[in-house]
């Protein structure tokens, strides 16, 4: 039996045509108290039972996403298809992540992800460890983003490209193909 939160209040949401639930925690945890309403969920396969993962705010998780150990999903992010965001990660402002996308803040060394602003990350891409897509940036397709990496700006990474590291791609950049930027690599400005 779900300890942690209940579901309160069901309310469809024209935008995603989806009838969803409002969350509210049965018992203090990380930074959320008892009683304390949070964000929306399709069902309680999308939010962990355990650890200290919440939504909260006006953020949407539905459909078969799953949002596990410490994650925090808040402000107006939506995390739906079958994604998975796990770990330490945080989805925030308008983030998507979507498709089966999977963006996770677990690794051997501890990690702290973060989508947020307007990105969206979706399809079989990932972004893990302590990367970080922000702005209009965009990861598709089987691109993966990780270590120190930051995407941000209008970037987008797609196709099978990687960016590792401590790289910082920004601007209105396109990165595809079998792409492989690692290193302390800085791309800006207008580049495809």
């Amino acid at each position: 039996m779900n300890q942690k939160y209940k579901l309160v209040e069901k309310k469809f949401f024209p935008e995603i045509n989806k009838e969803l639930w409002q969350i509210e925690a049965l018992c203090g945890f990380g930074y959320v108290k008892p009683g304390e309403r949070g964000g929306w969920i399709e069902s309680e396969s999308n939010l962990d039972t355990k650890g200290n993962a919440w939504v909260y705010e006006n953020a949407k998780v539905y459909e078969d996403a799953r949002v596990l150990g410490d994650v925090e999903v808040y402000g107006n992010a939506k995390v739906y298809g079958n994604s998975r965001v796990d770990g330490d990660a945080w989805v925030y402002e308008n983030a998507e992540v979507c498709g089966d996308a999977v963006v996770c803040g677990c690794t051997m060394v501890c990690g702290n992800a973060k989508v947020y602003g307007n990105a969206k990350v979706c399809e079989d891409s990932e972004v893990c460890e302590d990367a970080v897509v922000c702005g209009h940036a965009k990861v598709h397709g089987t691109a993966k983003v990780c270590e120190n990496a930051v995407v941000r700006g209008d970037t987008e990474i797609c196709g099978d490209a990687e960016v590792y590291g401590d790289a910082d791609v920004s601007g209105c950049i396109k990165i595809y193909g079998d792409a492989f930027i690692t290193g302390k690599s800085k791309i800006y400005g207008d580049v495809e």
